[in-house]
């Protein structure tokens, strides 16, 4: 069984997830992304807090068992927190990606760009399709 969120957003491509508590955006690999990248085993190129991402840049490079992968964020905004936990334990994206496995935090996020987000139930109809395929 596939995890989602049901409190999240996510993206187009699947891969990240988005969560908005008090205007304060958490981002994450989704579920269907981290099982794609595989087991993660490193996290690197973390954008400093403050710095201000346009949506699509990248945010973070994840080193696993298949490859190195870039990661790029689905909106934009200024980052206010980034889940150092990670940078010792990595595979908390692999364990729980939609907790303790988050990556960054952003505010002042563009309403437009958090537009372009899609539902939970979109997300697990979409992944449900892309596994069924024949």
């Amino acid at each position: 069984m596939r995890k989602v969120d049901s409190t999240a957003l996510y993206d187009i491509d699947l891969n990240n997830w988005v969560r908005n508590v008090d205007e304060v955006f958490t981002i994450g690999l989704s579920d269907f992304g981290q099982k794609f990248i595989g087991e993660v085993s490193n996290i690197s190129e973390l954008p400093a807090i403050g710095q201000v991402l346009e949506q699509g840049a990248l945010y973070a490079v994840l080193e696993s068992d298949k490859a190195a992968s870039e990661i790029h964020i689905p909106i934009g905004g200024k980052v206010v927190a980034i889940n150092e936990q990670l940078l010792q334990t990595p595979h908390l994206i692999n364990e729980d990606c939609y907790g303790e496995g988050w990556i960054v935090k952003l505010t002042a996020v563009n309403p437009e760009e958090l537009a372009t987000l899609q539902s939970a139930e979109k997300y697990s109809a979409a992944v449900s399709s892309f596994f069924n395929k024949s």
